[in-house]
């Protein structure tokens, strides 16, 4: 099962432990409403290509800049 290496919100997808990329489909507040993406404590992203969906918690991430 893959893992979730990174989350890109600019790019709006998450970066799996194969490489593959999946996209962020929805964006959710504290409350799990929907929401502007700066905004967003977790998203929903899928499907990758088994078809499987994720569930991400954004606080489990910290913060990088790259240039």
């Amino acid at each position: 099962m893959s893992q979730i290496q990174a989350f890109n919100r600019e790019g709006e997808i998450i970066l799996l432990d194969n490489g593959e990329t999946v996209p962020i489909t929805n964006w959710l507040d504290d409350d799990g409403d929907e929401c502007p993406k700066e905004e967003a404590v977790a998203v929903v992203a899928g499907p990758d290509a088994s078809s499987k969906w994720y569930a991400v918690d954004l606080a489990a991430f910290e913060p990088v800049t790259v240039n």
